[in-house]
């Protein structure tokens, strides 16, 4: 992993780029997967670039 930092890590950075409004421009469905990646969570981009990797589980809200 980047610097041995966890995924939760990650995902508190800050984007540095500037906000879709339409909010289906932030997902992409990994190629290897299948799983929608929200692209604003840097951890789990950098998670579905890994070769051989699961599904994230989904948190129910």
């Amino acid at each position: 992993m980047i610097d041995e930092k966890t995924r939760e890590e990650l995902n508190a950075c800050l984007p540095t780029f500037s906000v879709s409004e339409d909010e289906a421009d932030n997902f992409y469905a990994c190629p290897s997967c299948g799983q929608l990646v929200d692209m604003r969570r840097l951890g789990d981009v950098l998670h579905h670039e890994e070769e051989g990797h699961k599904p994230l589980p989904v948190n129910d809200p």
